[in-house]
Formats: structure tokens, sequence, C-alpha cells
């Protein structure tokens, strides 16, 4: 083979891979993200927003993102900025009930879903004067008041699986 060949044939191969790529981009289609009327106030350079959002993309949900100005400026969400303490700030309205999911952890605190940890999460909530929530007979979230949970992994699948199984309305 001539060192012409043997550029050509590089060069074919090489045009060859290269379309193949893009035609498999173009027909990799993403999944579309379930949607259950579930609306994260959050920050785009929030560390704790952005560990969530990836965990959310991962099971498949699609949230409402509204910037923390225009949780602000909308009337709907005039009452729920009594409880706003910061981002992440996840609420979805359950059976007439207001469900608020109140922080999340950043990729460093993170331990298996909790907050630095199972054990330190549910001590740190019981310091907290609030109530621990077990499912199965294991420590799964914390309920800070009556309508207001820590922000943990197991405390976002909890209401996803509250508006799977009764529906979550949409708030305008």
């Amino acid at each position: 083979m001539t060192r012409k060949e043997r550029i050509l044939l590089i060069f074919l191969v090489s045009l060859v891979l290269t379309f193949l790529s893009l035609f498999l981009i173009k027909n990799t289609k993403n999944e579309p993200l379930e949607r259950y009327n579930i609306y994260l106030v959050y920050s785009p350079t929030c560390p704790h927003c952005e560990n969530l959002i990836e965990f959310l993309e991962t099971e498949g949900v699609g949230v409402e993102k509204i910037s923390i100005e225009n949780f602000y400026l909308r009337n709907t969400f005039r009452n729920l900025s009594n409880y706003f303490r910061g981002v992440p700030f996840v609420f979805a309205k359950v059976n007439d009930t207001i469900i608020i999911i109140s922080g999340y952890p950043d990729r460093n605190q993170e331990n298996d879903g909790y907050f630095l940890g199972k054990g330190i999460e549910e001590d740190l909530c019981i310091k907290a004067n609030g109530t621990p929530v077990y499912i199965n007979n294991t420590y799964s979230f914390c309920k800070l008041s009556e309508n207001v949970l820590l922000g943990n992994r197991y405390s976002i699948l909890w209401l996803i699986e509250q508006c799977k199984e009764y529906g979550c309305e949409k708030l305008e």
C-alpha cells in the first residue's frame, strides 16, 4: 500500500466514524422528564440546587424552576415567602396542602442521600425539635413543622410519590 493510499484510507475511516457519531448523537433521544407540578426555587450558582437538579434528572422528574426574584414577584407564592429560608426550596400542593421541602445537601455534604449521613441528620432533626419520619422502620427525613420537611433524597422521593399517587395541583 502506497503512502497516498494509506492517507486516503485513514481519511475515509475518519469520515465514516464522524458520520456514524453524528448519526448516533442525533438519534439518541433523552427521555422526557415526568412532571408532577413540583416547583423549585433555585439559584443557578447554588451547589445545593445543582445537586438536587441532577438527582431529579436521574430520577426522570422535571420541576418548574423559579428564580428567587420571580418567586417574590409572583402573587401566587406570596404566602409561601414566610417559609422561605434560602435555596433550594421545593414545594407542591397535595390534597389542598402545600408541602415544602427546605434545603438539600450539596455533593460534599450528601452521604447516602442524607445530610452528612443518616445518623447525623436524625440527631440534628431531634435537636432542631423536628419529628423524624420513618419508612419501613428506617429514618427517612425530618418533619420540621406541619408542612415543612428538611430536604434530602428521601423527602424528595416521598413528595414525588405523593404527587404520583394523589396528583399535585398546578399553582397559577
